[in-house]
């Protein structure tokens, strides 16, 4: 069903090229119908955070993220799971709903800059 929807969606898959030794980045956008026939557009998406890298590396790999993101077609809602080899912490007030109530309450250095792009695309 999910080939046939990226068929009927007619759009190529959309991918980050190279960034920091590896692709990172793929996404597709799926046309479905619902029961009663209306269309719904999904762009589903998977992401591959750096484990590390200096400033300008990691500030780059954001940047190209969040280009990437805003890509996503008009009228389409995001769906994006993510790698982010950061320590996220648990849901708080100022997170609204992109993480969850359950695992590590830790928080990473990097939590603040990875949170935002996401935040930022409309995902948080």
């Amino acid at each position: 069903m999910a080939h046939q929807a990226w068929q009927a969606e007619g759009t190529p898959p959309v991918y980050s090229g190279v960034v920091l030794g590896t692709t990172r980045f793929i996404g597709i956008t799926l046309r479905l119908e619902d029961p009663s026939g209306s269309i719904i557009r999904r762009f589903i998406c998977s992401a591959y955070h750096p484990c590390r890298g200096s400033s300008a590396e990691l500030t780059e790999w954001h940047d190209t993220l969040a280009d990437l993101l805003a890509s996503a077609p008009p009228g389409t809602t995001t769906f994006c799971g993510a790698d982010t080899n950061a320590a996220l912490g648990v849901r708080t007030s100022s997170t609204g709903d992109v993480l969850g109530p359950y695992g590590d309450r830790q928080r990473g250095e990097r939590r603040r800059d990875v949170l935002d792009v996401y935040c930022q695309a409309g995902l948080c």
